[in-house]
């Protein structure tokens, strides 16, 4: 019976880890489904001119071209050094 319960905590564990793998960021995806230059252009500026959350977004959507990363993650903690995605920035390795 004990392996019962625990198979099925085991299962449940795993079901509601891939559920948090598969959520989208609504915000993301529409800033690269974007067709329109000048249209994503101010998506681009609302989102540097945003919260800390939406930061995130654009460095997630810089995953690729480093330079603006960085230079999005030196303005996050700039603009909200007390944020959660700032503080872990800050946290370094040993």
């Amino acid at each position: 019976m004990r392996i019962v319960i625990a198979f099925f905590l085991l299962l449940g564990s795993i079901g509601a880890t891939a559920q948090q793998k598969a959520a989208v960021n609504p915000k993301l995806e529409a800033l690269k489904k974007e067709k329109g230059q000048p249209a994503l252009q101010a998506k681009i500026k609302a989102l540097e001119n945003g919260n800390a959350d939406d930061l995130q977004v654009l460095i997630q959507y810089y995953a690729k071209d480093s330079l603006k990363r960085v230079a999005t993650v030196k303005h996050l903690v700039r603009k909200y050094p007390e944020s959660q995605p700032a503080m872990m920035v800050r946290l370094q390795p040993f």
